[in-house]
């Protein structure tokens, strides 16, 4: 079993994961990459997910979830400013793993230090020092830490931007969890089933149920949790406060048995249980920080519109940005429109703390840079990573783009 080790470097997932091109644009020349493909990348809500595993006695739990709920308000303060994306407690339904409280943490890149119980974060201004070390000091009589598993997200179902089908109340959701061992010799098969059979499943059923919120496939990175022997994971979040009538729950499963049954076949697959064997642990969700405030999608709302940067010469460009797309125009210092590029998809995201976004590129390209929004206007770095490699630009060299009518 892979292993967490003392050297979060080791564990570093490099903050340009990209689609995979693997049939299409850099590796197949001449071929582009679907447009459908590519922004299903810009949407990809998180790189890496850090599940930190606790053993709570029943007679502690209620000190226990009080210290957390003072936890919280820190979480939260660093997910506004970008530390991570997300800071969640889940209570297992079943004590498995020898642990019952699950700590989930979202992020786009593993450099946690400093970040979690392991160092002294940036704080609220209503948290002292003292309080801080005093509420660790009380937590660990408290619990017991049973250890941690890192994965890294490989597929994923796409939802909609205002999440209207999320609960008001965070605890009615269930986080469901199946741990896969694939079979020997079946790995490369049950990959492909997830990705190219059951994502299409989850996503029907995101499309069709209202109770159902998302579904993630993921690749262990690493983990210390003992009792634990599987190589990939699926997350399946839903709602316990909208029940589907077993009419309604039939309808969808029926219009989309007997495709699966058939898709699994063309690939050889008789049955799951053939290329995999699983172990699935049903989670409450206790508590959680707001995702509506995190910095990602701050960053992403403060994007939004028209923006035009001014050359010296009088020449300027201007940009035309969606939640998940941006729209690149060009024009000469009298006005006239040089050209229009078609509308690219792009993701944000934040590593240590920097906004940065990637553009996807029709032949497979990828286009990433810093960006910051201050005083209402956008900084967007020269220097980037082009298709995995640093430009030469210099990095003190920015477009200062300003909002347009």
């Amino acid at each position: 079993m892979k292993r967490i080790t003392n050297t979060i470097s080791l564990l570093l997932a490099t903050a340009f994961i990209s689609f995979d091109c693997t049939t299409h644009g850099a590796d197949a020349p001449g071929e582009l990459v679907p447009h459908e493909l590519r922004l299903k990348a810009a949407q990809k809500p998180h790189n890496i997910v850090s599940y930190h595993h606790y053993s709570v006695e029943k007679e502690n739990e209620e000190a226990y979830l009080n210290l957390r709920k003072e936890i919280l308000q820190v979480r939260q303060y660093q997910v506004e400013n970008g530390s991570f994306l997300w800071y969640a407690i889940f209570k297992a339904r079943t004590n498995e793993f020898g642990s019952n409280y699950v700590l989930s943490v979202g992020e786009d890149s593993a450099q946690m230090r400093g970040r979690l119980p392991w160092g002294i974060p940036q704080l609220p201004p209503s948290l002292s020092v003292d309080r801080w070390k005093e509420i660790w000091s009380e937590l660990r009589e408290l619990h017991t830490y049973k250890g941690t598993v890192m994965v890294v997200l490989r597929d994923y179902t796409v939802g909609d931007m205002d999440a209207s089908k999320w609960p008001e109340d965070p605890r009615k959701i269930v986080l469901n969890i199946g741990y896969m061992k694939p079979a020997e010799g079946k790995e490369r098969v049950y990959r492909d089933a997830e990705r190219d059979v059951f994502q299409k499943v989850w996503q029907n059923r995101y499309d069709n149920d209202p109770s159902f919120l998302w579904w993630g496939f993921y690749s262990l990175r690493g983990t210390n949790l003992d009792g634990m022997d599987f190589d990939y994971m699926t997350t399946n979040i839903s709602r316990s406060d909208v029940k589907l009538t077993q009419e309604e729950s039939g309808k969808i499963w029926d219009g989309i048995k007997d495709e699966t049954g058939k898709s699994l076949k063309d690939m050889g697959v008789e049955s799951m249980d053939d290329i995999r064997e699983i172990k699935s642990v049903t989670y409450d969700l206790v508590m959680g920080t707001d995702g509506s405030k995190q910095l990602k999608n701050q960053t992403r709302n403060s994007l939004l519109g028209t923006w035009v940067h001014k050359n010296k010469d009088g020449s300027y460009r201007k940009k035309v940005v969606t939640h998940f797309t941006e729209q690149l125009s060009f024009y000469n210092a009298a006005g006239e429109l040089i050209e229009k590029r078609k509308p690219l998809p792009m993701r944000i995201e934040i590593i240590d703390q920097q906004p940065r976004f990637t553009v996807y590129a029709p032949d497979g390209g990828t286009w990433n840079a810093a960006i910051n929004v201050i005083n209402g206007k956008w900084y967007e770095q020269h220097r980037a990573v082009w298709n995995g490699r640093w430009t030469e630009t210099d990095p003190t060299v920015y477009w200062v783009y300003e909002r347009s009518e």
